[in-house]
């Protein structure tokens, strides 16, 4: 196996504290952890986590985060932790506190982090660091097989994070690989 590349990443965990379906989903447990802990956990064991710090607006999650190890430098504002705020609004958010902590361009990625999605692993995420260090990355895309498919030449849930336009956000763990700016099936 490539060893890790040498960047240094930022691993963001974002977990708000409002959810309209599933109150305090981003506490809830599975085999005694929280949706929280379990990215928690699978960062600290990527090689390639420079730092872990959490982004959420809410204390109980806030605690949680202490207690299992990551950072939580600030809270989120009320802004941020809407169900019509954008992850790329918080992660800019994140990067600006950062930045004005640290100076310009402390960390070479970020790696955006969401509870709701417990089960990556930290080979999962260092394997996707592997692929973003190669020479000339485009983009990058997460997928996951569908239950259900919209059409049978879609069978791939993707989002990815282009360098040319605005980061979308990946859904982890099924597969990462490097596309040419367009979504692959």
């Amino acid at each position: 196996m490539t060893p890790v590349s040498p960047m240094r990443v930022l691993y963001l965990i974002t977990a708000r504290g409002g959810s309209k379906s599933i109150p305090k989903k981003n506490l809830a447990r599975i085999g005694g952890l929280s949706l929280v802990g379990f990215k928690a956990r699978a960062a600290q064991g990527a090689a390639s986590c420079a730092r872990l710090m959490i982004s959420t607006d809410d204390p109980e999650i806030q605690d949680e985060a202490r207690a299992l190890g990551v950072d939580v430098p600030f809270t989120r504002p009320a802004e941020l932790a809407t169900d019509t705020a954008s992850s790329d609004d918080v992660v800019r958010h994140a990067m600006d506190w950062v930045e004005s902590q640290e100076g310009p361009n402390p960390y070479d990625a970020v790696m955006l982090l969401e509870p709701s999605s417990p089960f990556a692993r930290s080979e999962d995420f260092d394997g996707a660091v592997r692929l973003m260090a190669e020479p000339k990355p485009m983009s990058w895309s997460a997928c996951a097989r569908r239950k259900s498919r919209r059409s049978s030449s879609d069978p791939w849930t993707t989002k990815g994070a282009s360098r040319e336009s605005s980061t979308r956000w990946l859904g982890w763990p099924a597969c990462v690989g490097r596309t040419s700016g367009r979504n692959t099936r």
